[in-house]
């Protein structure tokens, strides 16, 4: 409920932009994943998009590691760019 209104404070405060949600490759429960994309359902928009990462949860414990950060950063920005060149209009 307020992870909801908080998105969708964003999408007020930001009319144009792109919001991607998402976690990380850190272990982590599975009912974080779903309950995003419960929000990301339950808001309906073209705007607003869920993004799990190739090893969403199943990374290394604690600290990611620096080939786990690259890749992450390489999978995000890829997906950023698939979205078009309108997503960096202002």
């Amino acid at each position: 409920k307020h992870y909801q209104a908080f998105i969708e404070k964003l999408m007020q405060l930001y009319p144009k932009a792109q919001i991607i949600l998402a976690t990380t490759i850190l272990c982590h429960d599975k009912s974080w994943d779903r309950s995003i994309d419960e929000v990301c359902t339950r808001i309906g928009s073209e705007r607003v998009h869920h993004f799990l990462y190739t090893k969403n949860g199943s990374g290394t414990p604690g600290h990611i590691r620096i080939p786990e950060a690259e890749q992450m950063s390489d999978e995000l920005a890829a997906y950023i760019n698939s979205l078009g060149d309108a997503v960096w209009e202002s």
